[in-house]
């Protein structure tokens, strides 16, 4: 498959192995984003291997809206399509990293680590204080701002 181009999946999938050796899984919505986050930007500067992928074009199609009121709430919301946590999670770990910069994730990843036990699960509506901590009280309404703001980045074009 790497050969094909399709390596992107080993990619993605290693950057979990990577977060696990430096900490734990913080929700799947964090915890996908990131990866997909970071296969994209492995995808984009990698000019050995013929990857063929684009995040922001394959992650392109999320239906819901997300605004000032409801950004916070969408992160929280247990879904049966666990795609949607993969689409908003993308969104939300870009402009973390955009917005805070190349430590923010480190930095949420290690205070979840710290903040709870290793045999508990993790759920998207516990790492809210975390995220909060680590970036600032309004970063789900400041993330709505930035994403309205960027949208044309997502467009699948």
């Amino acid at each position: 498959e790497i050969a094909a181009g399709e390596g992107f999946a080993w990619v993605h999938e290693m950057t979990h192995c990577v977060q696990i050796a430096n900490g734990r899984f913080i929700s799947t919505t964090m915890d996908e984003g990131f990866s997909t986050y970071i296969t994209g930007q492995i995808c984009d500067k990698d000019e050995i291997l013929p990857f063929n992928f684009n995040s922001e074009y394959n992650y392109s199609f999320y239906e819901k809206e997300i605004t000032k009121e409801n950004a916070e709430t969408i992160f929280c919301e247990e879904t049966e399509d666990n795609w949607e946590k993969y689409l908003y999670g993308y969104r939300f770990v870009t402009y973390l990293f955009e917005a805070y910069g190349e430590d923010v994730y480190r930095n949420i990843l290690f205070d979840a680590s710290q903040s709870y036990k290793m045999n508990t699960n993790i759920t998207e509506e516990m790492m809210v204080p975390v995220i909060k901590r680590n970036t600032s009280d309004t970063v789900f309404e400041d993330f709505a701002v930035w994403l309205s703001k960027n949208e044309d980045r997502f467009d699948g074009k």
